[in-house]
Parts: structure tokens; C-alpha cells; sequence
């Protein structure tokens, strides 16, 4: 890689974005699963299998409908609080902080 081919994003410049009642900074979007977002600089655009990374909060007192996941694998890192988490098989638990939590949709990465 050309060192003109680096470039450093800092995450306080970081795109806020979310869904339902999830807030997040989106730093790695793949371009293949996200066309809009092919000319963005502002966010990394993902390396081959790994094609989204968020750092993000849920709004308090909010929850995040079902929604589908096709051919990944889902991990979750719990920093503080609690959530729970399943997918549309029932699968899931509550995730303690600090917590991990990996989900496979599909056949995965």
C-alpha cells in the first residue's frame, strides 16, 4: 500500500447514524452491501468478509425491532449496562457487562 493511499479518520468526525433505538458512530461500511456510501471518505469502507463496525449506545427505555440479518456473523460487545439480544429463532440471552456475545446468521462470514 502507497503511503498516499492512507488516511486517518478521527472518530469525533465520525457520521452519526442508527436505527430504531440504537445511536451509533459508523466507522466501516462495505460499499458492496451499502452502494450509497462508495464515494463517502468519512467512513472506512470495510476489508473483504468484515463489512460493518459500529460503536453505539441504545436510547434509554428503547428497543430495536426484529429485523434480519443474511450471512453473517453478528458480535456484540458490551461495554456497560445490559441487553438483550436474540435473533428470530429465539436465540439469544441477556448480555452482561462487561459481555461478548457472537450470532451467526445464515452460514456466516
Amino acid at each position: 500500500m502507497e503511503k498516499s493511499d492512507l488516511r486517518v479518520i478521527h472518530y469525533d468526525d465520525l457520521p452519526l447514524g442508527g436505527f430504531a433505538g440504537i445511536v451509533e458512530k459508523r466507522m466501516a461500511l462495505n460499499s458492496d452491501q451499502w452502494p450509497d456510501t462508495k464515494d463517502r471518505t468519512d467512513i472506512s469502507h470495510g476489508l473483504d468478509d468484515f463489512i460493518y463496525l459500529a460503536s453505539g449506545y441504545f436510547k434509554p427505555n428503547e428497543d430495536v425491532p426484529i429485523h434480519p440479518h443474511k450471512d453473517v456473523d453478528i458480535v456484540s460487545i458490551i461495554l456497560t449496562g445490559n441487553v438483550g439480544h436474540k435473533g428470530t429463532l429465539g436465540d439469544g440471552t441477556v448480555i452482561h457487562s462487561p459481555g461478548l456475545q457472537v450470532q451467526r446468521a445464515g452460514s456466516g462470514m
